[in-house]
């Protein structure tokens, strides 16, 4: 009988869950936007920060990534499931804007549950397939941008925003929380007998050598925490998501401002998603083979060009404009993600690498709170966009800049023969025999 690793069916349950959180909560509510004005007259600055309180949660997650060791992945994923559905029930239900934020805020909340640990587990699982699984666990987030945002947009047009956020609080129960309950564990792989990336290990073998060859790397992980290059990556994650979550949340609007139907807008909202996923399987593969360091650069390149043509839709409406801003955009964003969060567990290894990815997604969860906020300012300001495009063409210069002026951009080198980790030797784990270590911290250990 064909058995297939348990690392893979713990992959598919969390890409489920990433699916219904992530379309849910960000997707289906960028097209919450236009009606929300509409039936209460907000500007659109408070509708987006309405929307925006969705990532206010974001000091929750320092207590969420320690919470991983004490409670587990899976009490925590079931959990922000009941959080962020309950949440959406009752949203339907509000009738001024201070119970939107509260509510969204507690939809956050129940988004980290769900998504902090989610690199963390998959660092527990895979080595050789790291980069790939971490990409299709990142693109399952965006296919809730596929599945969710036109049938979102559907059942808008058809019972209203109120009826879809029930609807879709109700699905998030009935889906995620019987595959959770069913292809989650907070069991380890060498507690089942188990390597990383499969097969069983061999007897005399001790568990630690079965699940984490060993690289010695110059300094520690806590150290280069501290370090310069480490504050880059943060500012430079912090710009690019700056210019992501604005353009994301505020994409359904301006592209009907644009003139072009809803339904096409919410149908190229989940076309966005879709190149997303195709943006984060390449990365993924990529990153699995090569540095991920030049690819920062193609990131941000490619973002820029993406700003630049759908500022074009301001000028001329046209349905093949928005198709190639679809197309570079999701291609740059899907990248993104799996390019940043790789380059931080080559920088940190196992030692430090769930610390220095709580501090990263604790930064980028910020600015995905702040920034759509600040654009719908700007366009209630000026009536139009072009600021919105203006800063974020300003911010992909300066994060080449400083890119480029980031001191060791080729990322730790390895103290054995003096090599980049991602191009290490593999260790030989049939033959090793290494002290079991006990674990003291969450993270990919």
């Amino acid at each position: 009988m064909l058995r297939i690793y348990t690392g893979w069916r713990i992959l598919f349950a969390m890409t489920v869950a990433a699916l219904t959180a992530f379309g849910a909560g960000t997707y289906a509510f960028a097209l919450f936007l236009k009606p929300l004005e509409d039936e209460f007259g907000w500007s659109r600055a408070v509708v987006s920060g309405s929307i925006s309180a969705f990532w206010l949660s974001a000091p929750l997650i320092f207590l969420i990534g320690r919470g991983t060791e004490r409670f587990g992945a899976r009490r925590l994923m079931l959990a922000g499931t009941v959080v962020e559905a309950t949440s959406l029930l009752l949203i339907s239900r509000v009738v001024n804007v201070w119970q939107f934020y509260l509510l969204r805020f507690a939809m956050g909340a129940g988004m980290l549950l769900i998504a902090t640990s989610m690199p963390i587990v998959v660092c527990r699982w895979f080595e050789r397939w790291r980069g790939l699984a971490m990409s299709i666990v990142f693109a399952g987030f965006q296919l809730g941008g596929v599945v969710v945002a036109p049938l979102a947009q559907a059942l808008i047009e058809r019972l209203g925003w109120r009826a879809t956020a029930m609807t879709l609080g109700a699905c998030m129960l009935v889906v995620n929380l019987p595959v959770l309950a069913a292809f989650m564990t907070d069991r380890r792989p060498e507690e089942l007998g188990l390597r990383l990336d499969g097969g069983t290990i061999d007897p005399g073998t001790t568990p630690r050598a079965a699940v984490e060859p060993l690289l010695q790397r110059a300094g520690t992980g806590n150290e280069r925490i501290a370090t310069a290059s480490f504050c880059s990556i943060l500012a430079l994650s912090a710009i690019f998501y700056c210019t992501e979550s604005s353009l994301l949340l505020h994409q359904a609007a301006f592209v009907t401002d644009a003139g072009i139907s809803p339904q096409i807008a919410a149908d190229a909202l989940g076309l966005t998603a879709a190149t997303y996923i195709l943006g984060a399987l390449i990365a993924g593969l990529w990153t699995d083979r090569a540095p991920a360091r030049q690819s920062i650069v193609v990131i941000f390149v490619l973002q820029a060009v993406a700003v630049l043509v759908l500022a074009a839709l301001e000028y001329v409406a046209n349905v093949w404009i928005l198709g190639v801003y679809v197309a570079i955009a999701g291609l740059a964003n899907g990248a993104a993600d799996i390019v940043f969060v790789i380059t931080l567990r080559r920088w940190f290894g196992a030692s430090a690498y769930d610390r220095a990815y709580t501090i990263w997604y604790f930064v980028t969860y910020v600015t995905f709170a702040l920034a759509p906020m600040l654009a719908g300012y700007l366009y209630d300001v000026t009536g139009h966009y072009t600021a919105v495009f203006g800063l974020a063409l300003t911010g992909t210069i300066v994060a080449q800049v400083l890119w480029w002026l980031t001191p060791g951009r080729s990322g730790p080198v390895s103290a054995v023969a003096g090599r980049h980790p991602s191009n290490a030797a593999p260790a030989d784990r049939s033959s090793r025999r290494v002290p079991a270590a006990p674990r003291s911290r969450p993270g990919c250990d």
